[in-house]
């Protein structure tokens, strides 16, 4: 009977450290459970006049002979079709990013089938799409310095 509590005893300190062996990490480096469990890629964006800065920056990388045009064009792929996740995130209206939706819709389309080459048109329509964000952007922009300045006191006192 000895025999087999020493064996139970066993097992169990074998057991229990196996479980925290598994619950400790040599990396250290990880600010939150989600630094571990995502790779967020260099290229996303902070916000939405972000997403129109990072696109015209990967557009001008295109114009390079290097190897990194295919790279920047499916970066630019990527990038306009978070577009509409950005604007939706954004303080827009439903009536202001729904057009962004739609164009990045139409364009993540046209792109999908470009492999390593855009033609003048499809940068003309990249760049369309970043006016469109910028556009948006700058309304917003307008609309909430309307807001504060409203919001300041007259100088009027009764």
């Amino acid at each position: 009977m000895s025999g087999t509590r020493s064996i139970y005893s066993i097992v169990g300190v074998l057991v229990s450290a196996l479980l925290t062996a598994g619950c400790t990490s040599d990396d250290r480096d990880h600010q939150s459970h989600f630094d571990h469990d995502h790779l967020v890629v260099e290229h996303w964006p902070d916000d939405l006049t972000d997403v129109s800065r990072k696109i015209r920056k990967e557009l001008d990388a295109t114009k390079d002979a290097s190897g990194e045009k295919s790279a920047s064009i499916d970066r630019i792929r990527e990038l306009v079709s978070w577009g509409p996740e950005f604007a939706a995130d954004s303080e827009l209206t439903e009536r202001q990013w729904i057009p962004i939706a739609d164009a990045s819709t139409a364009l993540t389309k046209r792109l999908d089938t470009r492999e390593a080459i855009l033609t003048p048109e499809d940068r003309d329509a990249v760049l369309r799409f970043c006016d469109l964000i910028d556009r948006a952007a700058t309304s917003l922009a307008i609309e909430n310095t309307t807001v504060e300045a409203s919001e300041l006191p007259t100088g009027n006192s009764s």
